[in-house]
């Protein structure tokens, strides 16, 4: 692709400043798929809100200091601008310092009008829509299919105005688990740990190829993996945590931990397959290997698959390009690429955790009347938690109802409660009637 912003520039996404009159100055958001968003103020009053910079899919649910709120509109209507957008009207105007949260179904495919949720299909639309580059969607065709096959789905919300269009696109790739780049056939691809069964571009051998330079360090290895996915748009906090370990590897380097984020997953069952292949890469030594060949190679490009076998080279076999230079004067080309000398290794679910913190805190309604105390607990998808037990100030227990309420009689001031569940990781909060 041809781009005509460098993608080092900071992403250009619209603000409240467009409407004219505005409550502040901020950023507008674009969404993709189910996520809990902040609606943007877009008026002094606290009636009108807007909760994306274009169409939704519709609105699940609107809570007002994370109590549920039913009194609202949702339309889509032109801004001051002439853009089409979400906007979310209140029956009653917010109250300052109140908080309001709505989890909504995001942007729609133009043609098909299903979420966008596929990684190739939201950076598609971010670098046509939203940056205005002269893309088409059939340039991430391969890639589409890739994340398809694997049933990768992402969702989020892009909303700072203040970061580069590589820097949020990292973080699509990385919750993909791919790496990529504008010169790239489809323009990214899954990686690592995932078999291409596309056609080799190139052979190279003690024939065809020089200067074989191959590189490895201990550093780089990892035998435990922590992945935390399912961020919480609202609060900008994480609410999961997955651990793999690869026991076979820590017997023979050790224990070793590293931590991912992949903010844009939200199912479990992706986040798994993801921090599984990534320490299947990190649990056994990576050869870095580098070597030059003539121009007639010139033609390949980063993501190319090609097969090196050579006497200087720890391993044979194929490989995917990860760098390709290009020296005219020298009449020379430095390719780069990523092989293990070692089979890929055994790798287990060593635990998972629910980020009880953000959603304790910011995800518990509490009332007070009449000398009791009413707490409505919220599990990581902000839907009631019914079954939880809750211990109160290390003496009463009571286990929450169908709507997730549990009572106990109380005094004003602070008090410990201890949340347990099925499935989720216990948490001692402290919390103020």
């Amino acid at each position: 692709m041809t781009p005509t912003l460098p993608l080092s520039s900071v992403l250009p996404l619209r603000r409240t400043s467009a409407w004219g009159t505005f409550a502040v100055d901020q950023a507008l958001p674009d969404v993709f798929g189910r996520c809990r968003v902040t609606p943007v103020p877009a008026d002094r009053y606290g009636y009108s809100f807007c909760l994306a910079d274009h169409s939704i899919d519709g609105i699940e649910s609107v809570t007002r200091d994370n109590a549920p709120y039913y009194a609202y509109k949702l339309e889509h209507k032109q801004d001051a601008s002439g853009k089409v957008i979400a906007w979310l009207t209140l029956n009653d105007p917010l109250k300052t310092n109140e908080q309001l949260a709505a989890v909504i179904r995001g942007k729609r495919h133009p043609n098909t009008g299903a979420l966008i949720t596929n990684p190739a299909s939201i950076v598609w639309d971010l670098l046509s829509t939203v940056c205005g580059l002269p893309v088409k969607e059939s340039d991430f065709a391969g890639f589409y299919a890739q994340c398809a096959t694997a049933g990768i789905e992402l969702a989020g919300v892009v909303s700072d105005g203040n970061i580069t269009i590589r820097t949020t696109l990292d973080s699509i790739m990385q919750s993909a688990g791919a790496v990529w780049s504008g010169s790239m056939p489809g323009f990214a691809k899954l990686y690592p740990g995932v078999d291409d069964p596309g056609a080799v571009a190139w052979r190279f051998d003690a024939g065809n190829c020089s200067n074989i330079k191959s590189t490895c360090s201990s550093a780089r290895i990892a035998t435990e993996l922590r992945l935390a996915f399912a961020k919480d748009w609202h609060t900008g906090e994480t609410t999961k945590t997955i651990i793999v370990a690869a026991p076979a590897a820590a017997a023979r380097y050790g224990k070793t931990s590293i931590d991912v984020s992949a903010d844009w997953i939200t199912s479990t069952r992706q986040a798994l397959l993801l921090a599984t292949r990534l320490l299947e890469y990190r649990a056994r030594v990576v050869w870095a290997v580098s070597w030059q060949a003539g121009l007639d190679c010139r033609h390949l490009l980063p993501g190319n698959q090609v097969y090196l076998t050579h006497p200087l080279a720890p391993v044979s076999g194929t490989c995917m390009l990860m760098s390709v230079e290009t020296d005219q004067s020298a009449g020379t080309v430095t390719l780069q690429t990523e092989m293990h000398s070692e089979p890929r290794p055994l790798v287990e679910l060593a635990g998972s955790a629910y980020a009880w913190e953000p959603v304790a805190i910011d995800g518990m309604t509490i009332t007070y009347q009449n000398g009791m105390a009413t707490f409505t607990i919220q599990d990581d998808q902000w839907k009631a938690l019914a079954g939880a037990s809750v211990t109160i100030d290390g003496g009463v227990t009571r286990v929450t109802d169908k709507a997730g309420k549990v009572q106990f009689a109380a005094s004003r001031g602070k008090h410990h409660l201890l949340i347990q569940a099925a499935g989720y990781q216990s948490f001692d909060i402290e919390v103020t009637v």
